[in-house]
């Protein structure tokens, strides 16, 4: 009876739907906890290579967080906040992942790795020393960073260099007609000069690329050596006497006498016998072009048809007709060995004093 009577005393108890009465400090406590729990969590923005990742953390450092993701930058990457710092309530942090280039420079290659954005500033980054100096080949400076690109620096250097080199002196030869051909006696030695250049050498790898001369000056002028030599040459007459002489020319050859029909006069006529240069007709007095041989000139004329025929032999050009320049004229005594002669070809030498 009395277990019934309780057991319906329960029964009318759930029917009626009692409250459960809490007490107060737990719920107290549990809203306590909720508002710390939502007062410490922080708002996470990760710009990683251009995608956003937003997230919710308790943790307190930038390291922490970042891991509870599964985010681990790597030594090279770039991280706008360091790993021991700690998060305010709303937090961006930006990563730029390192990517690998391949640099080749002064004679070596190496891989590097780099985050940042323009070859130039990768190579700058590199420690290898770049400088805007420097040529680039493979790609140009301000190109974009690419993973596994190939890069080469070549050093470029610009010197101002200066030099000298000898100014070599002229010769200057001087004939002497009083002495025999292959005969040189030096007057004045001379001496070379120096001449200064200055240049724009341009290097690359430590190689001369190109020069350009920017100026010269001369620091000392050259002195000319002077040489005298024999011009004399040696001919000989048909007795066997040598003689000296300059020049030598092939010429035709006639004869003329004092006769009338040769010179217009006869004895005791104004001008009889007096050539064009005012001396004397005579054996050794030859008419000549005085363009090709001026008056006054000493000649040996020697006969060259072959014949055998004495040569004519010493003369001195003094008198002149309407000669060209390869004639003469040979003055004789007698009109019948100016008919003998007829025109003959001949050897003229210019003798020498």
């Amino acid at each position: 009876m009395q277990r019934s009577g309780m057991r319906g005393c329960l029964n009318r108890l759930i029917q009626t739907r009692m409250p459960v009465r809490i007490p107060a400090y737990f719920v107290f406590i549990g809203l306590l906890l909720a508002g710390l729990i939502v007062f410490n969590l922080k708002n996470m923005t990760v710009m990683k290579d251009g995608v956003v990742i937003s997230f919710k953390t308790l943790c307190t450092l930038t390291g922490d967080a970042l891991r509870s993701k599964g985010i681990v930058p790597s030594d090279q990457d770039y991280v706008s906040s360091r790993p021991d710092e700690r998060l305010k309530k709303n937090n961006t942090i930006y990563i730029k992942t390192a990517v690998p280039i391949q640099i080749e420079y002064d004679g070596r290659t190496a891989v590097f790795h780099t985050w940042r954005d323009r070859v130039r500033e990768a190579l700058q980054d590199s420690g290898i020393g770049y400088t805007d100096s420097d040529r680039l080949e493979g790609a140009l400076a301000a190109d974009p960073v690419v993973r596994g690109m190939q890069v080469k620096v070549i050093r470029v250097q610009k010197n101002i260099l200066t030099d000298t080199e000898p100014i070599h002196k002229s010769i200057r030869f001087v004939n002497n007609y009083l002495l025999g051909k292959g005969i040189e006696n030096m007057l004045a030695p001379g001496e070379d000069g120096l001449n200064e250049k200055t240049w724009a050498v341009l290097l690359e790898d430590g190689k001369e690329k190109s020069r350009v001369l920017i100026s010269e000056k001369v620091l000392k002028e050259p002195r000319e050596m002077v040489i005298e030599r024999g011009a004399a040459n040696t001919g000989f007459t048909n007795r066997g006497e040598s003689f000296r002489y300059s020049e030598v020319y092939d010429m035709n050859a006639t004869c003329y006498t004092l006769a009338y029909e040769e010179c217009g006069k006869y004895p005791g006529d104004p001008g009889y016998g007096i050539t064009a240069s005012g001396i004397p007709a005579r054996r050794g007095i030859v008419a000549v072009n005085p363009a090709a041989i001026p008056y006054g000139t000493r000649l040996y004329i020697e006969t060259a048809d072959g014949s055998g025929y004495p040569d004519y032999g010493y003369a001195v050009a003094g008198d002149t007709g309407h000669l060209g320049t390869s004639q003469i004229d040979l003055f004789v005594d007698e009109q019948r060995e100016a008919f003998i002669w007829g025109i003959r070809p001949v050897r003229v030498y210019i003798l020498l004093p």
